[in-house]
């Protein structure tokens, strides 16, 4: 496992911020560190070199007080951390489905949908938590 230097430029004080493209090695390592005690979690790593946040996975959360930046930062990670199919049902709660319009398109029961719910919003709480002083 790589070293994590406390010293690491991460997102809140990169001087690189305003232009960035996607989230740097530095908040890459940094939350690969921080999943590793769940060995059995795939690391979305696909998701890393995400140019743009979809507006869906935005439209899926508050984000009083934060500049378009931060708000940007924190959705990269979420969608760093979560797998392709927690983002595609994401994207659809986004966009206004209900669970049982997702639960339709997706081929499975409206109860499946909401344990899927659940285990992103856990996802998000557990690992989005420890990177947001990393972000502000």
């Amino acid at each position: 496992m790589n070293k994590i230097n406390k010293d690491m430029i991460t997102c809140n004080i990169c001087p690189k911020r305003d232009t960035c493209q996607a989230l740097c090695q530095n908040m890459s390592l940094l939350l690969t560190h921080s999943r590793s005690k769940d060995k059995d979690k795939v690391y979305s790593n696909n998701y890393l070199q995400l140019k743009e946040v979809p507006n869906s996975v935005e439209n899926s959360f508050y984000f009083l007080g934060l500049s378009e930046i931060q708000k940007r930062d924190i959705c990269r990670i979420i969608i760093a951390i979560l797998t392709p199919n927690q983002i595609k049902i994401l994207e659809l709660y986004g966009d206004g489905f209900t669970q049982s319009e997702i639960a339709k398109k997706l081929g499975v029961k409206q109860a499946s949908i909401s344990s899927r719910l659940k285990t992103i919003r856990k996802e998000i709480n557990k690992n989005v938590v420890e990177a947001i002083p990393l972000i502000l």
